[in-house]
C-alpha cells in the first residue's frame, strides 16, 4: 500500500487531535510544504498565504479537508466554497464535536428551546465555537443573535423557524462541566476524541471522503460565531442574512463596496474644494473685499507722476 502524503497549512488547536492520528496512522505521513503535489491537504490555519496554497491546490484537484474553529473567517470559508463550486469539489470538514449528532425532528409545537450551560475556566471563544457547532447541527440556522462574553457569558440564537437556544459560561472552582438540555432532557454529549479510543479510525474515513460537517454548514457556523463576536462588542442584537455563496452574491457585494468607496470619496471631494476655495479666495482679505466693491483707486485714477486726481478718479470717489 503507498503512504499518503498529506500537507498540514496552518496550527490550528482545533486540529491537535486530527495531527495526532495522521501521525499514528502507518499509511499516512506529513510532509513539507516545497515537496510535491500532496494527496491531501489540511488547513488548519487562517494566514494568507495558507488560504492561497490551499485554494490552489484544490484547483488542481487535491482533496480538501479544513479544519473548523474559531481561527476560520467567514470571508475565508466564502473564498474557498467558490473555488470549490468553479471546480466541482468537495470539501470535508475535521469537527468531531458534532459526530453522531442529528437535526432534531420538529414533532412538537411549538419546537422545543436549547440550553448548553458550562462551568469552566477556558476563555468563552474556545469553548462557542464548537457548542455553537453542535446548535446549528440540532437545530439548524439560527437569524439573530444577542450576546455577552467574559469570563463569564451569555448566548442567545432565535430562529424564525426553529427552535431558539442559549448558551451560558460561569467560572468554576471544581472540573469542568458542560449539559446540553432539549427542552427539560438532557442530550448526552459524545467524549473528546482523545478519550475515546473508539475514533481512533476516524481520520481514515475523512481521510476517505467522510465529513463531520456539510460546506454549508460550516459557512453557518462561521457567520453565526462572527456575528456572536459582533454582538458582544456592540452590545446589541445582531440580525443573520443567509445567502448562499455565488458569483451573483459575490458580485452584489463587490458592488455595494465600490458604491460606498465612490459615496466616500465623493464626500471627501466636497470637503476638499471647500477648504480650497476658502484658502483661495482673492476676497477672503480686507484688501480683496475693498477691490471688490470698488473701494480702491487705481493707477489709472491719478494723472501722471501726481498724487492729483484724474477726472476718472473723481467720478470714482462719487
Amino acid at each position: 500500500m503507498t503512504v499518503r502524503n498529506v500537507l498540514v497549512l496552518g496550527d490550528s488547536p482545533h486540529a491537535a487531535g486530527l495531527l495526532e492520528q495522521i501521525d499514528l496512522d502507518p499509511d499516512s505521513q506529513r510532509q513539507p510544504e516545497t515537496s510535491e503535489l500532496p494527496d491531501l491537504t489540511i488547513l488548519a490555519g487562517s494566514e494568507e498565504a495558507d488560504l492561497a496554497v490551499a485554494m490552489s491546490l484544490l484547483e488542481s484537484d487535491r482533496p480538501l479537508i479544513v479544519v473548523a474553529g474559531p481561527h476560520l473567517a467567514a470571508a475565508a470559508v466564502h473564498r474557498l466554497a467558490l473555488v470549490a463550486s468553479d471546480v466541482r469539489a468537495t470539501i470535508r470538514c475535521w469537527l468531531p464535536a458534532v459526530r453522531e449528532l442529528t437535526p432534531l425532528e420538529n414533532t412538537h409545537a411549538p419546537a422545543p428551546p436549547l440550553r448548553v450551560d458550562r462551568a469552566d475556566n477556558r476563555p468563552a471563544e474556545e469553548l462557542l465555537f464548537d457548542d455553537l457547532a453542535r446548535l446549528g447541527r440540532l437545530a439548524g440556522r439560527f437569524d439573530q443573535v444577542n450576546a455577552t462574553l467574559g469570563p463569564s457569558g451569555t448566548v442567545r440564537l432565535e430562529s424564525d423557524s426553529g427552535p431558539d437556544a442559549t448558551w451560558t459560561l460561569r467560572p468554576t472552582n471544581g472540573p469542568a462541566e458542560v449539559t446540553l438540555l432539549v427542552g427539560d432532557s438532557p442530550l448526552e454529549l459524545q467524549r473528546s476524541e482523545r478519550d475515546n479510543p473508539e475514533t481512533a479510525s476516524e481520520w481514515l474515513e475523512v481521510a476517505d471522503g467522510a465529513s463531520h460537517l456539510k460546506l454549508e454548514e460550516l459557512v453557518d457556523v462561521v457567520e453565526t460565531f462572527a456575528a456572536i463576536q459582533e454582538s458582544a462588542r456592540r452590545r446589541r442584537a445582531i440580525d443573520l442574512h443567509h445567502e448562499p455563496t455565488s458569483e451573483r452574491t459575490v458580485f452584489k457585494s463587490q458592488m455595494a463596496a465600490v458604491g460606498c468607496l465612490l459615496l466616500l470619496l465623493t464626500l471627501l471631494g466636497l470637503v476638499v474644494l471647500l477648504v480650497l476655495g476658502a484658502a483661495l479666495d482673492p476676497t477672503s482679505t480686507r484688501g480683496g473685499r475693498a477691490a471688490r466693491v470698488g473701494f480702491l483707486l487705481e493707477s489709472d485714477d491719478f494723472l501722471d507722476d501726481t498724487a492729483t486726481l484724474s477726472d476718472n478718479g473723481t467720478d470714482h470717489l462719487e
